[in-house]
């Protein structure tokens, strides 16, 4: 079966997880049962193999072993692309494994999805951070990078919090209502 273009390889890590093939296989927008392999990391890799000497992208519903795969397509000079789907940790092994399928099912679906990487931009730090919260979140945040940068704590509403022992950094109360500037990459 193919999930958002992409061959879907299925294993239950050895019987450890409950996998319905056709139960999951119907979740997922297919009609005939999924194959799902006990043992694809280790005694059916030649069934990795084969999909992928298919040339069409796949997605392996395992993140334990994706070292291992990524090494098996390098092994066999492929570039094609992977998606992992964690639904093991995810959704198999819960209290309610059992019960998961609807879980997995989305799982699988969100890893599909080919989502563009977020741009970033490089920045360089002048060794100065605010951080704005209003409780102990914030001034643990704040608390963390004291000792790297020149931190000041602005608390916004802040709900009723217990001083530290030690007031390392400045702590204000206060809103934000503007700010102005813009991020530039570093040169």
């Amino acid at each position: 079966m193919e999930l958002g273009g992409r061959k879907l390889l299925l294993c239950n890590c050895e019987g450890t997880m409950s996998l319905d093939g056709r139960a999951l296989g119907r979740a997922c927008g297919g009609d005939g049962a999924l194959f799902v392999n006990t043992q694809l990391c280790r005694a059916q890799i030649e069934s990795f193999r084969a999909a992928a000497a298919e040339g069409k992208p796949l997605l392996v519903a395992c993140t334990q072993e994706q070292p291992l795969f990524d090494e098996t397509l390098r092994e066999a000079g492929l570039d094609i692309p992977v998606a992992y789907a964690n639904i093991r940790e995810r959704a198999g092994w819960s209290a309610a494994g059992a019960d998961a399928l609807p879980k997995m099912a989305a799982l699988l679906a969100e890893a599909a999805l080919d989502i563009p990487p977020a741009p970033s931009v490089t920045l360089k730090s002048e060794g100065v951070c605010l951080v704005y919260g209003k409780d102990e979140t914030a001034l643990a945040a704040a608390q963390q990078v004291a000792g790297r940068l020149d931190v000041t704590l602005l608390l916004t509403r802040p709900r009723e919090i217990v001083p530290p022992r030690r007031m390392d950094v400045p702590v204000f109360r206060g809103t934000i209502t503007a700010a102005r500037g813009h991020l530039a990459p570093s040169s």
